[in-house]
C-alpha cells in the first residue's frame, strides 16, 4: 500500500506528503537555493535539517521549502542521498552547508505539477509565515521580525499555533489574476442600488404567487429571485462559484478551482477523513455481528416457542421475548441504515491510501463539497457563499412570521479556523446559493449572480443578523458590513442573552456541539447541521444512533404528544401539564380538563389547549373555553429560588423523559450537545432544564 512518494534510492522507503514545516525546521537558518528546476519550473528551494527517519535504510534526506517573495510557502521536495555519499555533497566553502546543485537528480518532489503551478501564484503567507529578510539568505520567525523592527516582545501571540501551519495563504486580489480570466466580451451585468426596508416590503406587496415561481421566490416572497441551473454532479458547487464569477467577466474552469482545493488538503485532513471512514465502516461491521448473534437467539427461540411440550404461560413469557428481538432486530437495521447514509460523505475514503491520492481524488467530480472546501475556498477567493436549504423549505421547517424573524432556511455555516484567527474580513464578492441536501444551484437577484455587500437583497442581510449573528458569534459576526448594519438597525447584542445560569452550568453541555430544536422542527438535517446548530468535526461521527430516530428535534419539545403520569393524572405532553398547571390551585376543575383523565377536548389537542390558556379563552368562531372566571394562579411565575413555572417544567421533562424509554433513548443519545429551544420572534435560549434532565438519566 502506498503511503507517500516512493524514494529513488530505495523502494522500501516513503516520504510523507505533509506540506508543514518540519518542527525542527523553524526558526533555523537555512540556504536558499535561487533558480532550481522542479517540474520545468524555476524555483527558489530553502533546505531544511537533515532527517534520519530512514537511517537503517541508508537514507538521509532534507526538507526542500519552496520560497516565493521572500517567504516559505510550503514543503514540496525531499533531498535524499546515501549515508556514504553525504561528504559529496557538502559545500566546498563551508563544510557544514549541502550544497544540492552537486546532486540535482536526487531532488525528489512530493507534490504534483499542477499543485506546484498554484503554489507560484499564491500570494505568500502575511505575518504567520517565515520571512528571508537578510543578505545572506537566512530564514528567520516572522516574530523575531516583529522584535527587531517594533520591539515588542510579545510578537504575535498566535505564533506557537502557527508554527506548522505553513500553507497559509493570504486572500488576495492577485489569486483572482491568476485563477480567473478577463473576458471582456463579457458584458457587465447592471449595477444594483442599495435595497431599503420600504422596497423590501414593496416587492413583498407586489409579489405574484405562481406554481411556476422557484421555490426561493415563493420563500421570500419576492418575483425577483431566480435560480440558474448548474451540472447536476459533483462539480455543483465549482460551477456555481465559475459561473457567478462569468457574469462579471472572470473566466475559470471547475478543474482550476479543484486544483486549488486539491492543494491546501494536509495530512490532518486526510487523517480526519479516515478516521471517520474507518469509524463508520468500525461500526456497519459491529453492528452485522450483533444482527447475526440476534438471528441465532431468534431462531433458537423459536424453536422453543413450537416446542408443544412446554405450557402456555411460558408460551406467551416467550413470545414477548421474541417480540423484544424484533425490536432489538429493527433498530439495528436502521442504525446500519443511517450509519451507511452517514458514511456516504467519506464512503470514497475506501479506495483512498495516502494524502495524495486524495489530492488527486479531489480533482474529479466524484469528490463533492463539504463545509471544509466551502471554507478553504471562500478564504481563498475572498468569497462568502449565502445557502439556503430547499430540504427546510420543502419539509416545512418555516415559522411564519415577519421579515426580521424568518425560519431557518438560511445556512449559517461554521467558522474557519484561519478566518477566526484573521478575524474581521471584508469579502469581495457574495454569492447566493440553493443546497438541496445534494446539489448546488446559483441564486440570481434581478439577473444578478454576483454581488457587493450593497447590492445584497435587503431581506437577505437582515436574514443573516437575525439567524447567523445571534451572541456575536458565527462566520457573518467577522464580516465588518454585517457588523455595522447590524448597528445601524439597532439590532441588540444577544451574548449575554442566556449567560450566568449557563456558564455555571457548563458541565451540562459541549460548547462544540449545539443543537436547536422547536416544534415544527424540519427532520431533514443530520444532527449539528441544521440551521443554527453548529458541530466539531471531531464531534461528526458521534450522532448516528440520534440520527436514525424520526423528528428527534420535535421529540425532545415540550409539545410533543408522548403521556405520561404526574401528579396522580394522565397527561397527553409537557405542554399540556405547564397550561393546566398555572390553573391547579385557584381552579383545580380547569386544571384537570388539560389532563387525558377528563377525556375532553383541550386534553387531546395541543392548539386547542393553547387556546384554552389563552388571554381570552375562546377561539377565532368565538366558542368559549375557558371562563372569564378562572384565572391563572398568582404565584405561578413569582420569581424566587424555587420559582413555581421552571419547578412545574421540571417536574414535567422528568415524567416525560423517565417514562417514555424511547425518548429517555433519544434524550441520552445527544449526548453532551448544547440543546437551544427556538421561540418565534427571540434567540434561541439554552434549555439548561431539559439538560439537567439528561444528566440525570445518563
Amino acid at each position: 500500500m502506498a503511503k507517500g512518494t516512493k524514494s529513488n534510492l530505495n523502494e522500501a522507503v516513503y516520504y510523507n506528503l505533509s506540506n508543514k514545516m518540519e518542527p525542527e525546521d523553524i526558526d533555523f537558518a537555512a540556504t536558499v537555493f535561487e533558480d532550481m528546476v522542479l517540474f520545468d519550473k524555476k524555483v527558489d528551494l530553502a533546505i531544511g535539517r537533515p532527517k534520519h527517519t530512514f537511517q537503517r535504510h541508508g537514507i538521509l534526506f532534507f526538507p526542500l521549502y519552496l520560497v516565493v517573495n521572500d517567504a516559505v510557502v510550503a514543503k514540496i521536495a525531499v533531498f535524499e542521498i546515501k549515508n556514504e555519499d553525504l561528504v559529496s555533497v557538502m559545500d566546498d566553502d563551508e563544510e557544514e552547508i549541502i550544497d544540492i546543485n552537486k546532486k540535482t537528480a536526487n531532488i525528489l518532489p512530493i507534490i504534483t505539477k499542477q499543485q506546484l503551478e498554484i503554489l507560484l501564484k499564491l500570494p505568500s503567507s502575511n505575518g504567520s509565515g517565515k520571512k528571508i529578510i537578510d543578505s545572506k539568505e537566512k530564514i528567520i520567525d516572522s516574530e523575531e521580525e516583529d522584535e527587531d523592527e517594533d520591539g515588542d516582545e510579545d510578537g504575535d501571540e498566535d505564533g506557537d499555533e502557527d508554527e506548522v501551519g505553513v500553507l497559509q495563504v493570504k486572500p488576495s486580489k492577485q489569486i483572482s489574476k491568476d485563477i480567473f480570466v478577463d473576458n471582456d466580451a463579457t458584458a457587465p451585468p447592471p449595477i444594483l442600488e442599495e435595497e431599503t426596508e420600504e422596497d423590501s416590503k414593496r416587492f413583498r406587496d407586489e409579489y405574484i404567487e405562481d406554481d411556476s415561481n422557484p421555490w426561493v421566490a415563493k420563500f421570500m416572497k419576492n418575483n425577483n429571485y431566480a435560480i440558474h441551473e448548474v451540472e447536476a454532479n459533483g462539480d455543483c458547487f465549482f460551477a456555481v462559484i465559475r459561473d457567478a464569477f462569468k457574469s462579471i467577466g472572470k473566466d475559470t474552469t471547475v478543474a482550476k478551482l479543484r486544483t486549488l482545493l486539491s492543494g491546501l488538503a494536509d495530512e490532518d485532513l486526510y487523517r480526519h477523513y479516515r478516521d471517520l471512514f474507518l469509524m463508520f465502516n468500525g461500526n456497519i461491521e459491529q453492528l452485522k455481528s450483533e444482527i447475526k448473534e440476534l438471528e441465532k437467539t431468534f431462531t433458537e427461540l423459536k424453536k422453543r416457542i413450537n416446542n408443544k411440550t412446554i405450557s402456555k404461560e411460558e408460551k406467551i413469557q416467550l413470545v414477548e421475548l421474541a417480540k423484544t428481538y424484533k425490536a432489538q432486530y429493527e433498530d439495528l437495521q436502521e442504525q446500519i441504515h443511517t450509519t451507511k447514509i452517514n458514511m456516504g460523505d467519506v464512503k470514497w475514503m475506501k479506495s483512498i491510501d495516502s494524502l495524495s491520492a486524495l489530492q488527486r481524488y479531489m480533482l474529479n467530480s466524484s469528490y463533492w463539497i463539504d463545509s471544509w472546501g466551502i471554507n478553504q475556498l471562500e478564504r481563498i477567493l475572498n468569497i462568502k457563499m449565502i445557502i439556503l436549504s430547499e430540504q427546510a423549505f420543502l419539509y416545512g421547517d418555516l415559522d411564519a412570521v415577519p421579515e426580521l424573524n424568518r425560519a431557518q432556511v438560511l445556512q449559517c455555516g461554521g467558522v474557519d479556523e484561519e478566518a477566526q484567527k484573521k478575524g474581521n474580513s471584508t469579502p469581495d464578492f457574495y454569492i447566493m446559493t440553493t443546497y438541496s441536501g445534494n446539489h448546488y444551484r446559483l441564486i440570481t437577484y434581478s439577473r444578478n449572480k454576483l454581488f457587493v455587500f450593497s447590492e445584497l437583497p435587503y431581506s437577505v442581510k437582515v436574514l443573516v443578523i437575525n439567524k447567523c449573528m445571534e451572541k456575536n458569534a458565527g462566520a457573518f459576526n467577522l464580516i465588518k458590513d454585517f457588523q455595522d448594519l447590524k448597528v445601524r438597525l439597532g439590532v441588540e447584542n444577544d451574548s449575554d442573552s442566556d449567560s450566568g445560569s449557563v456558564d455555571s452550568a457548563a458541565d451540562l453541555f459541549d460548547k462544540d456541539v449545539v443543537f436547536t430544536f422547536y416544534e415544527n422542527s424540519s427532520k431533514a438535517p443530520k444532527p449539528g447541521k441544521g440551521s443554527g446548530e453548529t458541530i466539531a468535526q471531531k464531534f461528526s461521527g458521534d450522532f448516528t444512533k440520534l440520527q436514525a430516530i424520526d423528528n428527534w428535534r420535535r421529540k425532545l419539545d415540550d409539545t410533543w404528544c408522548a403521556p405520561f403520569t404526574l401528579d396522580d393524572h394522565r397527561w397527553n405532553s409537557a405542554e399540556h401539564y405547564l397550561l393546566g398547571s398555572q390553573y391547579k390551585k385557584g381552579f383545580p376543575d380547569f386544571y384537570l380538563q388539560f389532563s387525558l383523565d377528563s377525556e375532553s377536548e383541550i386534553s387531546k389537542d395541543n392548539k386547542t389547549a393553547r387556546i384554552a390558556a389563552s388571554e381570552t379563552g375562546k377561539t377565532k368562531e368565538g366558542r368559549i373555553l375557558r371562563d372569564k372566571k378562572v384565572v391563572k394562579d398568582a404565584d405561578y411565575f413569582e420569581l424566587g429560588p424555587k420559582q413555581r413555572s421552571v419547578e412545574e417544567r421540571r417536574l414535567a421533562i422528568e415524567a416525560k423523559f423517565e417514562q417514555n424509554l424511547d425518548l429517555k433513548h433519544l434524550l441520552q443519545q445527544t449526548k453532551m450537545a448544547k440543546l437551544m429551544h427556538f421561540v418565534r420572534g427571540l434567540p434561541p435560549v439554552a434549555d439548561l432544564i431539559l439538560m439537567k434532565v439528561r444528566k440525570s438519566v445518563t
